[in-house]
Parts: structure tokens; C-alpha cells; sequence
């Protein structure tokens, strides 16, 4: 499943040292209580711009990765962990 394949990516990269928060299963990236951050839960990855504005990057059960999707989120954020996942997302799916 693709986010098991992110989450296991993202958790075992050193780059994201320091800007990961685990919560059980859950992964932010770079904080949940900062924004924007990407959420990865058990089964969807979110990308979340303010606590009210969140995109599915990858839909609830879906093995897909929504691609204009995180090709918007790659676009809107400066932050450079977020933008290393939104590039190993389009690269691999």
C-alpha cells in the first residue's frame, strides 16, 4: 500500500531528523502543530495548510497517489521536508 511505502520512507530517512513527530501509526511531518505539515495516518496521507484546509494526497483505502493533488501541495509550501516528500511521492507512484 502506498502509505505504508511513504511512512516507512519517511521514518527511516535521516533527512527528516528533528521534523517528525510519531503518534502511534501517525506520522507529521514536520509537526502536527504546525502548519502547513503532511499527516500520515494508518490508511490517507493529508496535507494540511491551516488547521481548517486540508487535501487528501492519497484518498481514505486508496493505493494511489493523487498526483495534481501533491503537485499543489509541492507548489504551496516552502517548507523543505514537505517538499522532499511531495517529490518522492510523484516519483514513486
Amino acid at each position: 500500500m502506498a502509505v505504508d511505502q511513504i511512512r516507512d520512507w519517511a521514518t527511516g530517512n535521516n533527512f527528516f531528523d528533528g521534523n517528525i513527530v510519531k503518534q502511534g501509526k501517525d506520522v507529521f511531518i514536520p509537526d502536527q502543530n504546525r502548519y502547513p505539515h503532511i499527516h500520515i495516518s494508518t490508511n490517507f496521507i493529508t496535507y494540511s495548510k491551516t488547521p481548517t484546509n486540508h487535501m487528501y494526497l492519497v484518498e481514505t483505502g486508496s493505493e494511489s497517489v493523487n498526483k495534481s493533488r501533491v503537485t499543489n501541495a509541492l507548489q504551496d509550501s516552502q517548507e523543505p521536508h514537505i517538499i522532499q516528500v511531495c517529490r518522492y511521492m510523484t516519483s514513486q507512484f
